[in-house]
């Protein structure tokens, strides 16, 4: 009897230590897919300038390029190309991996003509936000080095939003400070007041050549609370069904069974047949 209760024991603290690696696990899921833009269709040794919203979409996966006052040219940058000498891009030119991207604004006043234009993206998420949960968001920025083009190009501010279209900026949420010459983590805690689908981008209209080389964005769950729980029942997700072991399992395997939702709940299952 004495080592049926010990075993019991060890049972139940397996289990327990299972449940809290797997509730780790989803409040540390970034729900950002291609944050750092590695995922994408470019090809070449040319840094990728000058592109048009389209085009931008059609190299970057998960991601869409949009504009609201006619569009600014999207820069796709990686540590290899040769479009630009290493005296005008050196080193450093992303953060995390291969590539970057290039945020920027146009406001000037062009043979009497007034210019306002900016570059802005969304990126889509793996999971819609639930409404009052808090999510904490990090990415990196820093001044794009152009030294021998656009010698009036200055550093810019970035403005983070979130939305239920791809190509609508939706609700603010940021306007982060401006960035330095080396990479710098910027980080931020929001509360989501909408069902959100995507993480928005977009750099601030100021007068003249504005931008930053942004990278590396990541968003985690922070804290759901009761009321925001409460709202988001009936909308939850399967993500995945795990064993015992931790390891990911067909839904009607035999065995036990622990099924992970999107809203941080999970279900444990005992089936027999």
């Amino acid at each position: 009897m004495k080592v049926y209760n010990n075993y019991l024991f060890k049972i139940k603290t397996l289990l327990l230590i299972l449940l809290l690696f797997c509730a780790f696990s989803i409040k540390a899921q970034n729900l950002i897919l291609n944050g750092s833009f590695e995922d994408n269709n470019v090809t070449g040794l040319d840094c990728k300038v000058d592109l048009s919203n389209s085009d931008y979409s059609f190299f970057i996966n998960f991601s869409n390029s949009f504009s609201i006052y006619g569009s600014h040219e999207n820069n796709i940058f990686f540590e290899n190309c040769t479009t630009y000498t290493s005296s005008i891009i050196p080193d450093g030119i992303a953060y995390d991996e291969d590539y970057s991207l290039l945020v920027a604004c146009l406001d000037t006043v062009i043979n009497s003509f007034h210019y306002e234009r900016y570059s802005a993206l969304s990126l889509s998420l793996s999971q819609s936000l639930q409404i009052g949960a808090y999510y904490t968001l990090s990415y990196y920025q820093k001044i794009f080095p152009y030294t021998g083009v656009y010698n009036n190009f200055l550093a810019g501010q970035v403005v983070i939003g979130i939305s239920d279209s791809a190509t609508t900026f939706g609700t603010t949420i940021d306007t982060m400070a401006y960035p330095t010459t080396n990479w710098a983590k910027v980080e931020l805690t929001f509360q989501a007041t909408i069902p959100a689908q995507y993480l928005t981008i977009k750099s601030a209209l100021e007068q003249g050549y504005h931008g930053a080389l942004v990278d590396y964005f990541v968003l985690e769950l922070d804290s759901v609370p009761p009321t925001a729980i409460n709202e988001q029942q009936g909308k939850k997700q399967l993500l995945k069904v795990v064993d015992i072991l931790g390891k990911e399992s067909k839904p009607n395997k035999k065995g036990l069974l622990f099924y992970i939702y999107s809203d941080g709940t999970v279900e444990k299952k005992l089936i027999i047949e």
